[in-house]
């Protein structure tokens, strides 16, 4: 039981001593974002992709957003590529018919920084 806890504890000063850089970069679109939805994006991004960091053991990732309808699934109004080992760039659509931006933001964007963090840490 004592070494398991020396472990945990180990492993817990290794990712609270790990800093992490997470750049987040908005690409100007015909479907711009407003300031309101750039905030409410950011902090989402910024929590989600920090957990993924730590568990992954990424210290450094870029994400550019590119607020394109057209580069995103209808159905759930984003969409995520990795195109490289420290970038991930993200679709989405702003006046999705299906889902209010707050909803693809708050709800459904998390899983698309969990899955495409994973391809970053292959």
């Amino acid at each position: 039981m004592t070494l398991w806890f020396i472990a945990i504890s180990c492993c817990w000063e290794y990712f609270r001593s790990m800093g992490q850089q997470i750049n987040i970069n908005y690409v100007k679109t015909e479907s711009n974002l407003s300031v309101n939805q750039k905030n409410l994006l950011e902090k989402t991004i910024k929590e989600h992709a920090l957990i993924a960091g730590k568990i992954l053991r990424l210290p450094f990732i870029t994400i550019t957003v590119y607020p394109k309808p057209s580069w995103t699934i209808p159905e759930t109004g984003e969409n995520g590529f990795t195109p490289s080992a420290e970038w991930i760039q993200i679709y989405i659509d702003p006046k999705n018919k299906l889902h209010r931006f707050d909803f693809i933001a708050r709800k459904i964007i998390p899983g698309t920084i969990y899955h495409e963090m994973s391809h970053v840490a292959r």
